[in-house]
């Protein structure tokens, strides 16, 4: 599975505490914000047709069952 940028940015980020609340709110809140744009850009080149040019096997799939196949589950 891949990282997403929020994902990614954590891990680059050691010398802040994860565990702490307020840093733990804003990770969720930017992982759901990001979760949905990429979603909603899957939905968008879905229906423009554009992934089906390039990428058959995502033909009968939401963007909701792109975004957990490819990237980790919250």
């Amino acid at each position: 599975m891949k990282h997403t940028a929020v994902e990614w940015l954590m891990e680059q980020l050691p010398t802040i505490d994860k565990y702490d609340p307020y840093y733990q709110n804003l990770f969720m809140q930017a992982k759901a914000m990001e979760k949905e744009q990429i979603k909603d850009a899957f939905f968008e080149g879905k229906n423009d047709g554009i992934l089906m040019e390039r990428y058959s096997d995502y033909e009968h799939i939401t963007p909701y069952e792109y975004y957990n196949e490819t990237f980790k589950s919250e």
